[in-house]
């Protein structure tokens, strides 16, 4: 009997599946993207909202476009699958100056007013502004956005270190917000690879139960010809360790 896994790291082309897969709650793109957003239900300034994506499950971000092509992807999923508005609340709350403007104003200026402050109803997603510039960041790693979907006019805001959110009624167009501002979150993971044929996910790892007795070299080339980057297991956690005892324990009682 041998019994051969495929470290946790392994690249979806090295293990040759045919798509990705996302944990719940979070639902696959089309393009393959992991993305969860419960709308109204969780809210918060964009801080709060990174800190939110991370309780949701560990290294989950507030998302992030780095092509134009996940972009693409995201955008049309959004618009496709949750474009009610209502849903997306905009996070703007007036104070007394901006609400005695309003009233003072003709109601043709009143509806531009009104759509300035209280449209953009929809999610953060991780870029941050850089000061007053007008240039974003993404969070994680500080790079530049290179691939942007801005509104027309924007970025606007008359505030520092603003956040980008994407606004539903713009078509999921970004805009960019005080980021104290309260919106919903919208969060990304990696996705986790499906183990290839013969092999089954216990945990984090993929493993295989052979069936014959061979010697170690002779198991450790045939896990190699199993699957790329397969070897004999190597434990290194207890949380390893239990889990595929207990999987032993159920699957091979009698060898």
């Amino acid at each position: 009997m041998s019994l051969s896994h495929l470290e946790d790291n392994t690249s979806l082309d090295s293990k040759r599946t045919t798509r990705p897969t996302c944990d719940h709650p979070f639902q696959e793109t089309p393009g393959g993207k992991c993305i969860f957003s419960p709308k109204e239900i969780l809210q918060g300034s964009w801080d709060e909202a990174q800190q939110i994506c991370g309780f949701l499950k560990k290294d989950s971000r507030l998302l992030e476009f780095r092509t134009a092509d996940e972009l693409l992807d995201v955008t049309s999923y959004l618009s496709q699958n949750d474009a009610d508005c209502s849903r997306w609340p905009s996070g703007m709350r007036m104070n007394i100056d901006k609400y005695n403007v309003i009233k003072s104003v003709s109601a043709t200026s009143l509806g531009i007013l009104t759509k300035f402050y209280f449209s953009g109803g929809g999610p953060w997603i991780g870029a941050i502004e850089v000061g007053n510039t007008n240039q974003f960041i993404w969070s994680s790693d500080n790079s530049t956005v290179v691939v942007e979907n801005w509104v027309q006019g924007q970025p606007n805001s008359p505030s520092s270190g603003d956040g980008a959110m994407m606004s539903c009624e713009f078509t999921f167009e970004w805009m960019d917000k005080s980021r104290d501002t309260v919106l919903p979150v919208l969060c990304e993971v990696e996705p986790r690879a499906k183990c290839p044929a013969q092999f089954t996910a216990v945990g984090d790892t993929c493993y295989y139960l052979g069936n014959s007795s061979i010697d170690w070299n002779a198991a450790q080339d045939y896990c190699g010809i199993l699957a790329p980057n397969g070897k004999l297991v190597e434990l290194e956690t207890l949380e390893e360790i239990y889990l595929l005892t207990e999987f032993l324990n159920k699957n091979s009682p009698d060898r």
